[in-house]
């Protein structure tokens, strides 16, 4: 791919990324682009891993490991697995870490945990760990550990070294520092040795935080790189967990002691929702499919463990949006990644996404669909009968999400994100695609989404109930594009986009649920016909009758409409029985709508704002007259 088109690519991509170095550069090549992706990803990542942090002057450790809650019987099969039990190196422990920091926490507001901690082979030991806690259950914060005499009851921050030192003493702003709490650990440990050489050390932990006078248990499984590839890690935890109950960790075990300090540990997971990747213009697109991937795989995983702990709706939901934005993430940024890990990363979100699924239309149906009538004695044998469909249906969730095949697909999600599972080996050009500006691959990506809608909004008027449902999920797609690529666009335009799709999103959504309770009419018929005499069993079914005529949308009639729409929505006459009036479904009937689109039409905008230009263009010319003539 040499000549002046190349060399013009990989000048803009130097210019996008800061790095101008224009003078006496040649002609690039296939390798040069390699180079050139190498140099941006170097300040995410030496080799593989994006989240690796750099090394700083201090000569410190990166601690790379993975960590898993875990329950007692878990934990005791984890270390009888063959690769850990049958480890050359093994050995067990009992730990006790006592942790500082400040009164006000000063230290873990900084990121930086601080402890001393004994029963290890090498007597009292003084450890500081600087960095963000486990992320999605992966960790990789640098670490300085220094030997100190026995029976030191503070730290001594003179014993690390001055750097290290100095950077403390800045965190505590001149605090005091004082003794938190205390854990008791009692660790077995295991060095696996890959059959690629790579070295992994397996802590099992089963340990109890003190800390004001309370107590709490806990149990850890910790997969940590001691040398080699941190695919290890991956791979190792992929063949030794699935099958087991676990969860991953965010966070430390400092985490834990000072969440039991302030009484608020030992509490149930709550929904996750999504936390949007801040992108800039200048990264490249690997750069941004990473930080959108990892914010895909953080929701993920905080709701497969809400989903076990609570029966609220939003976790079901939340963790199907997830899977949603994940899939969206692998569609959007389709042209620049490859191999068949893609696949296998899809096909596994698209099965969990269908179990979740099922679940979620039934909370739709209960609570906003039948919920409103639950007052009216007719209806409450029909709402008994969904509710035990959902409880039924709750249950085969959690088997789902606690199967062998949800842990083993939400490892491999991991592995796919951090150690850049896209890369293909046979696609040479993929280099070139990977270091390019995010903001074009942005505008290009957007770009295709809306041609989609486009496409389908054409028969806006002719749609069917399963085309809308397509137009629905396209609208979906862009929401999250949008979401993505928010940061790197700015202004009206931007902001109009949001605030269409989200209507977009409210109307045939709510069109959607209605669909889907025609469907789940059988389910209900033949859960009352089990359990109701044949009075009841009428009475239920009349209600359900007057629950889908309620909100059954109309072609063409009178009504409110659920919400504002696009100027074609509402000239296709779609009108919904939904109790929210909007203010445009206040304004009275279609003609109003049709007058206005009229109004708002590209070509009125055109004329208007031709003759704009052709009246100021007059007034100049009247003042220029007045002045000569004075």
């Amino acid at each position: 791919m040499d000549g002046p088109m190349a060399r013009r690519r990989a000048r803009r991509y130097f210019v996008k990324s800061g790095e101008r170095r224009r003078r006496g550069f040649v002609a690039p090549s296939r390798r040069l682009y390699c180079c050139v992706a190498r140099s941006r990803m170097a300040p995410m990542c030496p080799g593989n891993g994006l989240l690796q942090p750099k090394k700083n002057n201090m000569s410190d450790v990166i601690e790379t490991e993975l960590k898993f809650e875990i329950d007692a019987a878990a934990l005791d099969r984890l270390a009888a697995h063959p690769l850990i039990a049958g480890a050359d190196s093994r050995r067990e422990q009992q730990l006790t870490a006592i942790y500082f920091d400040t009164a006000s926490a000063a230290l873990r507001q900084a990121g930086i945990s601080l402890r001393l901690r004994s029963g290890e082979a090498d007597g009292l030991r003084q450890t500081v760990k600087f960095g963000a806690s486990p992320t999605a259950g992966l960790a990789a914060r640098s670490e300085h550990t220094v030997e100190v005499p026995d029976g030191t009851a503070t730290p001594l921050l003179d014993a690390f070294p001055e750097e290290v030192a100095a950077r403390l003493r800045e965190a505590a702003g001149g605090l005091a520092i004082t003794r938190q709490f205390t854990i008791r650990v009692r660790r077995r440990v295991a060095d696996v040795v890959t059959a690629t050489g790579d070295v992994v050390e397996v802590a099992l932990d089963d340990g109890k935080v003190t800390a004001s006078r309370r107590t709490l248990a806990f149990r850890e499984a910790e997969f940590e790189l001691k040398s080699g590839d941190r695919t290890a890690l991956f791979m190792l935890a992929r063949e030794t967990l699935p099958g087991l109950s676990v969860r991953l960790s965010n966070g430390s075990k400092s985490d834990i002691g000072f969440r039991l300090k302030a009484g608020t540990a030992g509490l149930l997971r709550e929904p996750l929702h999504a936390e949007e990747p801040i992108l800039d213009k200048d990264m490249s697109t690997e750069q941004a499919l990473h930080l959108c991937l990892t914010s895909c795989l953080v929701q993920i995983a905080g709701n497969m463990a809400a989903c076990q702990d609570s029966d609220a709706s939003e976790g079901p939901h939340q963790l199907r949006v997830g899977l949603r934005r994940l899939r969206s993430v692998l569609t959007v940024f389709g042209p620049v990644i490859g191999g068949s890990f893609v696949d296998r990363i899809d096909a596994e979100a698209k099965w969990l996404a269908g179990s979740v699924g099922e679940l979620r239309d039934l909370d739709v149906l209960a609570e906003e669909i039948v919920g409103p009538l639950k007052d009216r004695t007719d209806i409450a044998p029909m709402l008994d009968a969904l509710g035990r469909i959902r409880e039924r249906t709750r249950a085969a969730v959690r088997n789902d999400i606690t199967s062998a095949r949800a842990t083993a697909f939400l490892i491999d999600l991991m592995r796919f994100t951090e150690c850049r599972g896209w890369l293909s080996s046979t696609d040479f050009a993929q280099s070139e695609r990977l270091v390019a500006p995010i903001d074009d691959f942005a505008d290009s990506a957007l770009s295709r989404r809306w041609k989609k809608v486009r496409k389908i909004e054409k028969t806006i008027d002719t749609l069917t109930a399963e085309e809308r449902h397509d137009l629905r999920k396209a609208y979906k797609k862009v929401r999250y594009t949008l979401d993505f690529f928010a940061p790197l666009f700015a202004g009206k335009a931007m902001k109009a986009d949001m605030k269409k799709t989200k209507r977009m999103q409210t109307l045939l959504g709510y069109l959607n649920d209605v669909v889907m309770t025609e469907k789940l009419v059988g389910l209900l018929e033949a859960e009352e016909d089990a359990t109701l005499g044949p009075d009841a069993r009428a009475a239920g079914r009349l209600a359900l009758g007057f629950v889908l005529g309620w909100h059954e949308p109309t072609p063409k009639g009178p009504g409110p409409r659920c919400g504002r729409s696009s100027p074609r929505i509402e000239a296709a006459g779609i009108r919904t029985g939904h109790v929210t009036r909007s203010r445009a479904g206040r304004r009275g009937s279609a003609a109003h709508a049709c007058r206005r689109r009229r109004a708002s039409s590209a070509p009125a905008r055109r004329w208007s704002r031709r003759g704009r230009r052709r009246r100021r263009r007059r007034y100049a010319r009247r003042a220029r007259r007045g002045r000569r003539d004075r």
